[in-house]
C-alpha cells in the first residue's frame, strides 16, 4: 500500500528468535528500527531501563487491556516518563476492576483531564474491512460427517485436506 520501505528498517524479531541483544541494537543502530517483541519477553527483566527517547520513539502496544498487569505497567510507567509515545490497542481496554482503570489512567489519561482515557472507541471489524487496514475474513466450512468414512491411516490434517480440495476441484 505504500505506507512505507521496510528496507530503510532494520528489524529485529524477539518473538520467535529469543536473543537478549535487542537493547544494545535499539541503542547502538545507526537506521530507525521495528522491533518485534511481546510483552512477557520485553518485561522479563529490566533491561529496558537503559531505552530513552533517544532510542525509541513509539510503543504500538497491543492487548493494551494487560495495562494494570505488573511488570506491563512497570515499563509503559518507565516509557512514559521517558516521554515516549504509548499508543494502544485493545477490543476491552477497560476491564471491571478500579484497579485496572487507574492503571489504565496512569498510561492512557487525557492530557487536559487525568481522569478521562484518551480512548478511541469508535472502531470496528466492518471499518477495518472497509478501509482496507485489515483483510476481509474468509470462512470454509467443513462437513465432518464426511471424515468418519476415512480409514485410520488417512485422518491427519494434511490427507483430510488434501482430500477436501481435490474434491472441490
Amino acid at each position: 500500500m505504500n505506507i512505507c520501505d521496510l528496507t530503510k528498517f532494520e528489524i529485529i524479531n524477539r518473538v520467535t528468535i529469543k536473543k537478549n541483544d535487542w537493547v544494545n541494537k535499539l541503542i547502538n543502530s545507526k537506521k530507525p528500527i521495528f522491533l518485534v517483541i511481546n510483552r512477557a519477553y520485553l518485561t522479563s527483566n529490566v533491561t529496558y531501563k537503559q531505552i530513552t527517547i533517544k532510542n525509541l520513539s513509539l510503543v504500538l502496544h497491543d492487548e493494551c487491556h494487560n495495562t494494570s498487569s505488573e511488570r506491563c505497567n512497570d515499563f509503559l510507567k518507565y516509557c512514559k516518563s521517558q516521554n515516549i509515545p504509548i499508543v494502544g490497542f485493545s477490543a476491552t481496554p477497560v476491564r471491571s476492576s478500579k484497579k485496572d482503570k487507574d492503571k489504565l489512567l496512569e498510561i492512557y489519561a487525557s492530557k487536559n483531564n487525568n481522569k478521562q482515557l484518551n480512548l478511541l472507541t469508535n472502531y470496528s471489524m466492518m471499518y477495518a474491512i472497509k478501509q482496507k487496514l485489515i483483510l476481509p475474513p474468509e470462512f470454509y466450512w467443513y462437513n465432518i460427517d464426511s471424515y468418519n468414512k476415512l480409514k485410520k491411516e488417512d485422518m491427519n490434517n494434511n490427507i483430510i485436506v488434501e482430500k477436501d480440495i481435490k474434491r472441490v476441484l
